[in-house]
């Protein structure tokens, strides 16, 4: 949650945040493919197939990114803000 909070103070918001079971996320995520296409027209927030690869917990190399965006590692939301 650490990267939603910089995130949200980078663009000067606040956001409410609650801590939920990945069972609660998954009857949540089933409910919402059923009720978003069909009345409101428009995709789910999330759906079953992300939270199947957070659950994955995998991570690729970022040193192609790194090298052709000029990122470091240890670069901080409060860096953004100055450039």
């Amino acid at each position: 949650m650490k990267s939603l909070d910089q995130n949200v103070a980078v663009m000067g918001r606040t956001r409410l945040k609650a801590h939920i079971s990945m069972e609660l996320a998954r009857v949540q995520a089933a409910f919402l493919e059923f009720v978003c296409p069909r009345l409101l027209n428009e995709a789910p927030p999330s759906n079953r197939d992300q939270l199947i690869m957070l659950e994955e917990d995998t991570v690729g190399d970022g040193s192609a990114a790194n090298r052709i965006f000029g990122l470091s590692r240890y670069h901080s939301a409060k860096e953004s803000q100055l450039t």
